[in-house]
């Protein structure tokens, strides 16, 4: 019975988790004229926003940044959201990662 229930398992453990299978490349320019302190990246219809932070570090006015993002099969598009350093907020909904190659945020 163990035998039997150890290769189950560890198919239903599979089909539970989340297909990861791409990174994408953030490529972001700060024209904003104030240091971005957050980006956050949530994929379309999820309603819960996500709270990692995509960069390592604040990217200061006039410079750019690149981030590499774990994504499911054919995930694209998603609702990202920037923090200034004076606490003003950005959203730029239905953002389509795949297809594009770089994000000015002014």
């Amino acid at each position: 019975m163990q035998n039997i229930l150890l290769p189950v398992a560890t198919l239903l453990i599979s089909l539970a988790a989340p297909a990861w299978s791409a990174e994408l490349a953030l490529n972001l320019t700060n024209m904003s004229g104030e240091e971005i302190t957050a980006a956050t990246a949530t994929p379309k219809g999820i309603t819960e926003a996500s709270t990692r932070n995509l960069f390592v570090s604040a990217i200061p006015a006039g410079e750019a940044s690149s981030a590499m993002l774990q994504v499911a099969d054919g995930e694209c598009v998603f609702d990202l959201h920037f923090t200034f350093a004076s606490g003003k907020t950005l959203a730029r909904p239905d953002t389509d990662l795949c297809q594009t190659d770089g994000i000015v945020v002014e």
